[in-house]
């Protein structure tokens, strides 16, 4: 459920944005923390439950302004933001690199090579996850709510799942002779480590 709530927020936007409807646009961003806070709204988290009350509060509220479209630039700025503080963090001194922190839960202690690559790996995916926050909060500025809704609903997202398919058959084919999953296991193994958690 979290997840089909979240995965339906970029057709809301893009659907508000495109017919001009306000209300769509608040639904969209009561979906979108709904997605988020789901989880432990269900555990009964007494803060989780006030902060949505506030959420709902705020949105209609601020509605009455007039400014719900700008809330809607947030979001594709401070998600990958956030995703890139998570691959970057592993990068500084001390840190272990994310991609090899997963890949080591897999096999257990890698060899120098295989540090080395899930090191540039991760960095690969921070640099990724920052260049889509600059042209998200670039894009409503230089070019057409469409195309800045295009980018950051749909565009942002296949570019994504094109780095990860073409870095794992990179990987598949540099080092063939490393025992390493297929893509479905590896696509569980990724889900699994959960990142929101780091």
């Amino acid at each position: 459920m979290p997840v089909a709530l979240t995965l339906s927020y970029p057709l809301l936007v893009h659907l508000a944005v495109w017919l001009d409807l306000p209300m769509v646009q608040i639904l969209a961003l009561l979906v979108l923390a709904l997605g988020l806070l789901l989880p432990s709204l269900r555990q009964g988290n007494r803060f989780t439950q006030g902060l949505f009350l506030l959420i709902l509060v705020l949105l209609f509220a601020i509605n009455n302004q007039g400014v719900t479209l700008y809330l809607l630039y947030v979001p594709p700025v401070v998600i990958p933001l956030l995703l890139w503080g998570v691959f970057f963090r592993g990068l500084l001194p001390g840190g272990k690199p994310l991609v090899t922190a997963i890949a080591e839960q897999v096999h257990g202690s890698l060899p120098a090579y295989m540090c080395r690559y899930t090191r540039s790996v991760t960095l690969m995916w921070a640099i990724f996850f920052a260049a889509m926050a600059l042209w998200s909060a670039l894009l409503p500025w230089l070019g057409s709510i469409t195309l800045w809704s295009l980018f950051t609903n749909f565009i942002n997202y296949i570019l994504a799942a094109l780095l990860f398919v073409i870095e794992y058959v990179y990987r598949k084919w540099r080092f063939h002779h490393y025992d390493q999953p297929g893509f479905v296991d590896y696509l569980r193994i990724v889900v699994s480590a959960d990142i929101r958690q780091r």
